[in-house]
């Protein structure tokens, strides 16, 4: 009689107890899990899928098959590698990077490899150093690659993590190919041991990139295609000697960016100490959102310190900036639709357009401020979905008819060259430098520029995002009621506006009250995170009683719309 064989049980991920026989599961994944309660143990373990947002994939980091952590990620890229490899390229290549995030390097190896297990050739920087989002975009198309990911949650709080897939355009992801990618995906039940998916023989090639040859590649395309005023460029431009200060909160430009600034010319800039290390921990940065004033507090200290009127800030991937002026004894961030109507109105009065009508490309929620600046100089305005993708993705396909000028989200966003498909603080940087080196003698910072220049032929315009953190457990069924509320509306007067239409704009999956005077207010939720967003968009009044106007009158909109949900602002 044969003797049975005992068959040892597979673990099944889906059940937290199993992580804790796993032997390969990381000693702080086991930590963490042994400290979890049990509310935690049911996000983490959800059964609800993986997916996209405006972004990418973002979330906590931590043990469980809805966390991110090393399992996770492998999931990830098995599903991205199948959609890459469904495409049929003959030698399929792919571009991997990181920020610094904790983890975030361990997490792009793990991408890595099983991109190559899967026999995808997968570039990275040498010694797989931090990324910029930007370089990425910008290396996808300079190596003529599939795609790319990158590992990052760009400003989310230190906990959180996230996976931003892109195309051979060097964009990311529309919602089509992220439904291919998430239905490539493996079920959570078999993240534990992914080999199956694997191919036999030798893994493909990894190719590490020189670091200094794709940085300083980088920065001369972008300042080749962004500077239109040759003078900037020399040694003797006046903006040269003005102090700055910048800060990339910890992340991926807070070494870039100064040798980028050097590149240019730029003497005298100052990097906030505090966030000048690249750690993960965010140690002196509990904000690390430049669009957020907040973030800027002690940066704003330092600055007097150094006797700078100028502040540059950064978010951790770097695609985003802001630009802050000390205005007598107030510092004023300028806001992403001020950029976008600052840079519309720079460049098509200063460049020349001969053969392609100039193309602005911004989506639904950004101001329409830029639409007067367009019609008076022949250019042309088209509008998105909320979410950079949707931008990155339309350059190409319009580059026939339309020479493509600028990108731009109201949410500080903005992209001013042809060099890369996703928002780039350093083009963004290096043009607001030139235009404030251009109007030395006329305007000392850009906030002029826009109040005494752009306002006095186009008249004041107000714009302003108010944002909501959404707090009960069932946020996206109470982000719809908010939107149910905000689309039956009765009233039909507010402050010195006319309510005359409510309805819902499905391009932009937004609720808008279209009110007299040019103006509007549009309701939508977050693709990223648990939040509800109000848009302001006023025009045709004095500048100052168009803020007062929102300021004073936010609390009766949220009346209308908010009260008796739990949120925070």
């Amino acid at each position: 009689m044969k003797k049975k064989v005992k068959v040892k049980p597979l673990l099944d991920p889906t059940n937290p107890q199993d992580w804790f026989k796993n032997k390969s599961l990381p000693s702080y994944l086991r930590q963490q899990l042994e400290e979890m309660s049990e509310e935690d143990i049911k996000i983490a373990f959800s059964k609800k899928p993986l997916a996209f947002g405006t972004a990418g994939i973002r979330g906590k980091m931590g043990p469980g098959t809805h966390y991110l952590n090393k399992f996770v990620y492998q999931q990830m890229m098995v599903g991205y590698c199948k959609h890459i490899l469904a495409k049929n390229h003959h030698r399929p290549a792919i571009f991997i990077a990181h920020d610094n995030r904790l983890n975030s390097d361990v997490f792009a190896n793990e991408c890595a490899e099983v991109a190559r297990q899967m026999g995808i050739i997968v570039y990275l920087p040498q010694e797989n150093k931090l990324l910029p989002t930007p370089i990425l975009s910008y290396a996808i198309r300079k190596y003529k690659l599939q795609g790319g990911v990158n590992i990052t949650a760009s400003h989310n709080p230190k906990e959180d993590n996230g996976f931003k897939a892109y195309n051979s355009l060097g964009a990311q992801i529309l919602p089509a190919e992220a439904e291919s990618v998430i239905k490539h995906m493996p079920q959570s039940n078999e993240i534990f041991d992914l080999s199956a998916y694997f191919r036999k023989g030798k893994p493909a090639e990894a190719k590490y990139i020189p670091y200094r040859e794709l940085t300083e590649s980088f920065f001369d395309e972008v300042i080749k295609a962004t500077t239109i005023d040759k003078p900037f460029l020399t040694p003797k431009a006046p903006i040269k000697n003005v102090p700055i200060v910048f800060t990339g909160f910890h992340g991926t430009t807070t070494k870039l960016m100064p040798k980028f600034l050097e590149r240019l010319g730029f003497k005298k800039v100052y990097v906030y100490p505090q966030h000048a290390n690249i750690s993960g921990l965010f140690e002196e940065c509990p904000i690390s959102n430049p669009e957020e004033d907040k973030a800027f507090t002690d940066v704003i200290k330092y600055a007097t310190k150094v006797k700078s009127t100028i502040i540059i800030g950064c978010d951790p991937d770097g695609d985003r900036m802001a630009m802050g002026f000390k205005k007598t004894n107030r510092w004023r961030f300028l806001r992403g639709n001020e950029m976008g109507i600052i840079f519309s109105h720079y460049i098509l009065n200063r460049k020349r357009f001969t053969e392609k009508k100039p193309l602005i490309i911004t989506t639904h929620v950004s101001t329409s401020y830029v639409d007067r600046i367009a019609a008076k100089n022949h250019a042309v305005v088209m509008r998105t979905k909320t979410g950079f993708k949707w931008l990155g993705n339309m350059i190409d396909r319009l580059s026939e008819r339309y020479e493509f000028i600028l990108g731009f989200e109201e949410a500080i966003g903005a992209l001013v060259h042809n060099v890369c498909r996703d928002k780039d603080a350093f083009g963004s940087i290096c043009l607001a430098l030139e235009i404030m080196n251009r109007g030395n003698a006329y305007f000392p910072d850009l906030h002029d520029y826009i109040c005494d220049r752009i306002y006095d032929i186009y008249e004041p315009t107000f714009s302003q995002t108010f944002s909501y953190k959404i707090q009960s457990e069932n946020w996206e069924e109470d982000a719809k009621r908010m939107m149910h509320r905000a689309l039956h509306i009765k009233e039909r007067k507010l402050f010195d506006y006319d309510i005359e239409k409510v309805w819902y704009q499905k391009e932009s999956d937004c609720v808008v009250w279209t009110l007299n005077k040019d103006s509007w207010i549009k309701f939508r939720v977050s693709g990223t995170e648990p939040k509800f967003k109000i848009y302001f968009n006023f025009n045709n009044e004095m500048a100052g009683q168009l803020k007062a106007a929102a300021v004073m009158n936010i609390g009766k909109i949220e009346n209308y719309v908010l009260k008796g949900f739990k949120y925070s602002r």
